[in-house]
């Protein structure tokens, strides 16, 4: 997948930091019980979420909090001490601060599949646009040239389904660092100028990635993909795609960008993480108050099912192949398919929770790839506008299908 180095050295000067602006205030705190004598409010203030599952040898604490924009957020503090040495080990502290970094990514649940047909590559450009600078902090490489003066980095990628990137840097800088990233996403400048520019950028990265195994390997899958399947898209982009092509067919790849960025780039479909030696109260404060700012469209969100199976080497089965016949059968629109039933399930579901949205659009496709070792086939399905009730329902009604009409027709070849 295409995946940009941003981390670079830059002639941009960092800008000051305005004043603290009034952010989302925190949740109201649950009352101590009265029952039992009162603990240490810092201590208790600072345990570790209870719906969070980790290892028993993790000495770090974790908070799951989510905004009323709906971003989600994972708070992580790496306090590696224990309560009985940490005035022992204070100064120590001070003296390492410098020396101890906090890191930060965020995930978007969009990816190359949501390109648009007539502009390949969109995902990807978007990825590289939204660093270019924002209304706070207008410098192109302003970024890049704050972490690189406080010993950090940062990357950004763009996959199939999601776009992600992070950055690390000294830990006294984290929320100055956390303020400047959060206006990419709220905010980004993405001017035309700098669009040329970055057209340059990510056509330099596809031709980089030409000769390399991963590249080709990714573009044979696309091409055994089937007509109008997500992975047939071409994901990099390039200069042809993305500026020579649009110009010939009157396309303004700049207003594309900006529909696509309002779209997608939702505080809702945004996934953040952040890790650092400050106490969880403090890194929930400064996620709130920065993060609140980043908008939502009130776009339903995308809902994908992915169903994976690892089956035993079919290659002493090539005259029949099983796998291309089980394809075909998820495949197949017709009476008494799986894609039939599955719709009819859901139009009584639907009609029961007496819902009047728009019914959901269901893509259901099966392919196949692997080695002589091993061979995975997927089964997908996209839905839109599912309420939480009506997703759990049909999974099981899938599995149940794909059981009852599938495995248990082509069992035999898999002894």
């Amino acid at each position: 997948m295409p995946q940009t180095n941003k981390a670079k050295t830059s002639g941009g000067s960092a800008g000051e930091v305005s004043g603290p602006e009034s952010g989302e205030p925190p949740p109201a705190r649950a009352e101590p019980r009265v029952s039992q004598p009162e603990p240490d409010r810092a201590g208790e203030s600072e345990r570790s979420d209870p719906i969070i599952t980790k290892s028993l040898s993790d000495p770090k604490k974790y908070r799951y909090i989510e905004l009323s924009n709906g971003l989600k957020a994972l708070l992580i503090s790496d306090l590696t001490q224990s309560e009985s040495n940490r005035e022992t080990v204070a100064e120590e502290e001070e003296d390492s601060d410098e020396e101890e970094d906090g890191d930060s990514a965020l995930c978007i649940s969009v990816g190359s599949f949501s390109d648009l047909a007539d502009l390949p590559g969109l995902a990807h450009f978007l990825e590289h646009m939204v660093f270019m600078g924002s209304e706070k902090y207008p410098s192109e490489n302003g970024f890049d040239a704050f972490l690189k003066k406080h010993g950090g980095s940062d990357n950004a990628s763009t996959d199939c389904e999601r776009t992600i990137s992070k950055f690390d840097v000294q830990r006294k800088y984290l929320r100055e660092a956390l303020d400047r990233w959060a206006q990419f996403f709220s905010c980004p400048l993405m001017i035309p100028d700098a669009g040329d520019r970055e057209v340059e950028a990510v056509d330099s990265e596809y031709q980089m990635a030409q000769p390399l195994d991963s590249y080709r390997k990714e573009m044979l899958f696309g091409s055994l993909a089937k007509a109008g399947h997500p992975m047939s898209k071409f994901f990099w982009g390039n200069a042809q795609t993305l500026k020579n092509e649009p110009k010939e067919k009157n396309i303004n790849t700049y207003e594309r960008l900006r529909e696509f960025w309002r779209r997608y780039y939702s505080a809702h479909y945004m996934t953040l993480a952040v890790q650092s030696k400050e106490t969880l109260d403090t890194l929930e404060e400064w996620v709130r108050e920065i993060f609140i700012k980043i908008p939502n469209n009130g776009q339903p969100r995308i809902h994908v099912l992915t169903i994976s199976w690892a089956l035993p080497p079919q290659g002493k089965h090539y005259r029949v192949k099983p796998l291309h016949y089980i394809s075909w059968l998820i495949g197949h629109e017709g009476a008494g398919s799986i894609l039939l039933l599955l719709l009819l399930y859901i139009i009584f579901f639907k009609s029961q929770m007496n819902n009047s949205r728009k019914l959901c659009y269901i893509m259901l496709s099966g392919y196949s790839f692997g080695s002589s070792v091993l061979h995975v086939t997927h089964f997908t399905l996209p839905g839109y506008f599912l309420e939480v009730k009506l997703q759990n329902k049909i999974i099981f009604y899938l599995f149940s299908l794909l059981t009852k009409y599938i495995l248990t027709k082509s069992k035999f070849y898999f002894l």
